[in-house]
């Protein structure tokens, strides 16, 4: 991106009038880059505080993919994958809160294995 102003003697490459000018474009690209990380980890916060509260104090519970997302549950967002060892059942976690598809409308939701 080059800056409006008129850019001054200097490097044929040049792309700023001066330094202040491209402080200020480097700083807002920064951010820009932080409010879409807040914003990520605002949704992985909140999708981990609802499968906790889903939960309660159950080792997991059934719920409906629906329930979920009335709730404000973003399935974009998740941390990580695990295999159980059991039956290689894939549960998506957010942090140390998963769930796993049992049927197209249904998810069983748990706590870390570990």
């Amino acid at each position: 991106m080059r800056c409006q102003g008129p850019i001054k003697q200097g490097r044929a490459d040049r792309k700023f009038c001066s330094e202040g000018c491209k402080n200020e474009y480097h700083n807002n690209q920064k951010a820009e880059s932080r409010n879409e990380i807040i914003r990520i980890e605002k949704a992985l916060k909140n999708n981990r505080r609802i499968l906790k509260k889903v939960l309660g104090v159950k080792h997991e519970e059934i719920v409906t993919r629906e329930t979920l997302l009335k709730m404000g549950f973003e399935f974009t967002y998740h941390t990580h994958h695990v295999l159980s060892s059991y039956q290689k059942n894939e549960y998506t976690f957010c942090y140390n809160y998963g769930y796993r598809k049992i049927d197209e409308e249904r998810l069983k939701v748990v706590k870390s294995f570990k």
